[in-house]
């Protein structure tokens, strides 16, 4: 299962979360495509694989 598409996009990561006393409130976050919690994740991941990568190679 990925959360990055084809084209590069990120999918399902939500919106800056506030509180709330309502369960609810965290299960209806909205996710908008390329939001900006799950980009840096994104390239800090790909950055552990292209070390890893040259690390192997060397």
């Amino acid at each position: 299962m990925t959360k990055i598409t084809g084209n590069g996009d990120v999918e399902g990561v939500c919106t800056g979360t506030g509180t709330s006393d309502e369960l609810i409130h965290y299960y209806t976050r909205p996710a908008p495509l390329n939001d900006v919690h799950g980009i840096g994740a994104v390239i800090l991941a790909g950055t552990e694989i292209l070390n890893a990568m040259n690390k192997q190679g060397n």
